[in-house]
């Protein structure tokens, strides 16, 4: 968390959570869900320079933060303008690779499924399914709803 003093200075508070905090809450605060498209985690790759980058909490994150370490910041007379995780440059690389890797599987699979895909397939609602069923099952694992509902063979 970065605090802003008099005069421009600025000052850097390592965070930790307490355990006083339900697991929801620390959970958020310690993981990184990445939500965004391939695209820009391949553009924030490239934009890392050296081992680790910075991702900006939010600002409620950062007042529950703030709110944690007042006295502190009081301390030092200071104002918090931001709070950010630190991250490896390697966690983004290896989600790029396990989404790449999925997607190999999931292509190999129909291509298993269906041997003359580009000349010989037909839509039909039986294809269809297939499709759907092997790429739920490649992107979800066989605990998807979908697959529970309807059985893992369709």
């Amino acid at each position: 968390m970065t605090i802003e003093l008099p005069f421009g200075r600025v000052q850097k508070i390592p965070v930790s959570i307490p355990d006083s905090f339900g697991e929801k809450a620390k959970d958020t605060m310690n993981h990184h869900r990445i939500v965004e498209p391939i695209s820009i985690v391949e553009q924030q790759i490239e934009n890392v320079e050296g081992v680790k980058g910075y991702i900006y909490l939010p600002t409620p994150m950062v007042e529950m933060l703030a709110n944690l370490y007042q006295e502190q910041i009081d301390q030092y007379r200071g104002v918090v303008r931001n709070a950010s995780r630190v991250v490896g440059k390697v966690q983004y690389q290896n989600v790029l690779e396990q989404t790449k890797q999925k997607l190999l599987d999931i292509l190999m699979e129909l291509d298993e499924q269906f041997p003359g895909l580009l000349d010989e397939y037909k839509m039909s609602e039986e294809n269809n399914e297939k499709v759907q069923n092997i790429i739920t099952t490649n992107i979800y694992g066989n605990n998807n709803p979908t697959n529970i509902a309807s059985g893992v063979n369709i």
